[in-house]
């Protein structure tokens, strides 16, 4: 059964239960707004799959397609419905043996009323080929809520980050393209630090300036960074690289976790690469435009949004670990561990103005201070 309201339609299953019990007491009639309603239901199916499938990411042109397949489909349909209808088998009115409208005002009703379908879905097309001009572009360092702006700026119509890279479904229809590939060879190796050469993961995890075409030439960008120490935890705990044993609670296993990860013969990857590396190239310069602090995003991203006119909003809960999962913190830290992470990242204390611990003492007191 097709039901209208406006031009906007949906389909109820003939088979469901309330179908079933409305069939019992409606009849169709042939009337206009009968085969029209069930023509722009059909064109409204074929635009939604279009888009699910990419298709309006594109151009308008698959808007035409869906919407002439639709109508051929309906006049298919509406011949068969006819001849049903001619033969009395009871679809129509039994006392109708006329066509009860022409093919000519299908299509023409149809015209009228396709404009407002087509508008509504091409909205979120419009959408994605606008998302990226916004200017500004996002450097996603592991463990600084990238995840979290990347989905908020992507349900408003911003494509940042990972959208750019890969197809992320749950983020929404701006996410559902990738819009930058990786030419080979994909990297400038005079730009990359020595020790982090074999550092080369997911692009939308890489320093910028590390590629020999660098997708973000042209655009602002800004980036968020945070406390050596909190990252490292969070880094412990993260779905992708950290450690998701049953026994990840305990403060033995994650210190021999961070020693290992932190050591000389460990392989680089970028879920750990200091953060300095990623605003900051070989000579010095600063590459990043905007650097936010992870311990008051809120009101630096809510700032750097204003400043830009984007309507971008974080969520309320981001990046917060369960408690009940993820019990240990920087205080679980040892003596051994916080040294290594002193000399791991000691530009990002010094060029972020994070404070160092001597050790476990210390650190316990400064968390005292915090809270």
């Amino acid at each position: 059964l097709y039901q209208a309201e406006n031009v906007h339609t949906s389909i109820t299953c003939c088979c469901s239960p309330q179908a079933k019990q409305k069939n019992a007491t409606l009849r169709p009639t042939p009337t206009d707004h009968h085969f029209i309603v069930a023509l722009l239901g059909h064109i409204d199916m074929r635009l939604t799959t279009a888009r699910r499938t990419k298709c309006l990411l594109f151009s308008e042109r698959c808007i035409l397609v869906s919407a002439l397949a639709g109508i051929a489909f309906s006049l298919i349909a509406y011949s068969v419905l006819h001849s049903l209808a001619v033969q009395n088998v009871g679809i129509f009115d039994p006392s109708s043996s006329r066509m009860p409208v022409s093919p000519l005002t299908i299509l023409n009703s149809a015209a009228t009323a396709m404009a407002t379908i087509v508008s509504r879905h091409d909205t979120a097309a419009t959408q994605v080929r606008t998302a990226s001009t916004t200017g500004l572009e996002f450097v996603h360092l592991t463990k600084t809520a990238g995840s979290a702006i990347e989905e908020a700026a992507a349900r408003s119509g911003v494509k940042w980050g990972v959208c750019h890279w890969k197809r992320v479904k749950k983020f929404g229809p701006v996410c559902l393209y990738k819009d930058w590939e990786i030419t080979r060879p994909a990297y400038n190796r005079s730009a990359i630090p020595f020790q982090f050469k074999g550092s080369l993961g997911e692009p939308w995890h890489t320093p910028p300036h590390w590629f020999r075409e660098n997708p973000y030439v042209g655009s602002t960008t800004f980036c968020v960074v945070r406390d050596p120490y909190e990252r490292m935890v969070s880094e412990y705990y993260s779905k992708f690289g950290g450690y998701n044993g049953a026994d990840r609670n305990n403060v033995t296993v994650m210190n021999v976790w961070m020693k290992k990860r932190l050591s000389p013969q460990a392989k680089k990857q970028v879920h750990r690469l200091p953060q300095h590396l990623y605003v900051y190239n070989l000579e010095g310069s600063r590459v990043i435009d905007h650097v936010l602090r992870f311990e008051h995003l809120d009101s630096d991203f809510t700032s750097l949004m204003e400043r830009y006119g984007l309507g971008v909003a974080l969520p309320q809960r981001m990046n917060v670990r369960n408690a009940t999962t993820s019990m240990l913190t920087t205080a679980n830290l040892t003596d051994d561990t916080i040294q290594m992470i002193n000399e791991h990242y000691d530009a990002d204390f010094l060029l972020f103005n994070y404070s160092k611990v001597k050790d476990s003492s210390e650190m316990l007191m400064v968390r005292h201070f915090k809270t």
